[in-house]
């Protein structure tokens, strides 16, 4: 049996929650993208305003996920131009009043999952990003695109369902300097650091993930630490989003298992 609970800051958030917070940002940015010009279809049909805020949640996913696969990466940095150089400015804002790249903020979430193995986790994990993934586009409706780099990922998306889309590469780094110690009861730690895709500009984040196995799952503690200068409301909401992501992940292992 399947099941999932996230904690954020000692608040427990359901899977009926982190769904619902999923559904929200789906209606959210199913609108941004038709008022950047996207057509949004449900088979032949164009759907306006009014037809998006009374899609269902089923629907609405379905429905996003298929037009972002069809905009692909040339047609979504196309439709998010603007924002894209918007989000480049303000990285480098950031990184430059926080003075080095050291990380200062931690977005910090625990999951414990049921249902599938540590193994299982990890084999997905490993495969985001490869040729005909679409794991990327399942696990949250801001995550515009995701494929692989020659030093990790490339993707584009909301950082803390924040401000504006970033295209940014994920390097990973198992000797990178984190500012919190690995727990050494997770026998699994990937660490990582990203900069912008535009021109190698480091954003200061490095990203802290720990597995370990548990009774009928798995537990994870999950950590981005953010430039001192970040906005509190993108560091919590982070939180959130890598509730989301992980939480629609596992549940679509389960699923195809």
């Amino acid at each position: 049996m399947f099941n999932c609970k996230a904690v954020i800051n000692d608040q427990t958030y359901t899977p009926e929650l982190l769904e619902w917070i999923f559904y929200q940002r789906t209606i959210y940015t199913l609108h941004e993208m038709k008022r950047l010009g996207a057509e949004i279809k449900d088979g032949n049909r164009i759907l306006s305003d009014s037809d998006i805020n009374f899609l269902g949640m089923k629907d609405a996913k379905r429905i996003s996920i298929a037009v972002r696969q069809e905009l692909g990466i040339e047609g979504v940095k196309k439709l998010y131009a603007d924002a894209l150089k918007n989000s480049d400015a303000f990285w480098k804002n950031i990184h430059s009043q926080s003075g080095k790249a050291t990380a200062a903020k931690e977005a910090y979430t625990y999951l414990k999952i049921e249902g599938i193995t540590m193994q299982d986790m990890q084999k997905v994990v490993r495969a985001s990003g490869s040729e005909g993934d679409t794991i990327g586009y399942v696990s949250h409706p801001e995550h515009f695109f995701v494929t692989a780099d020659a030093e990790g990922n490339r993707g584009m998306e909301t950082m803390g369902m924040y401000g504006e889309p970033v295209d940014e590469i994920v390097v990973f780094d198992q000797s990178l300097d984190i500012p919190k110690g690995k727990d050494p009861e997770y026998p699994l730690a990937m660490t990582s650091y990203t900069k912008l895709a535009s021109d190698g500009t480091p954003t200061g984040i490095r990203i802290l993930n720990q597995f370990k196995p548990a009774d009928n799952g798995l537990e994870l503690k999950l950590s981005i630490f953010f430039p001192e200068k970040t906005p509190d409301e993108m560091v919590f909401g982070h939180e959130v989003h890598l509730a989301i992501e992980f939480y629609e992940m596992a549940k679509q292992v389960y699923a195809t298992k």
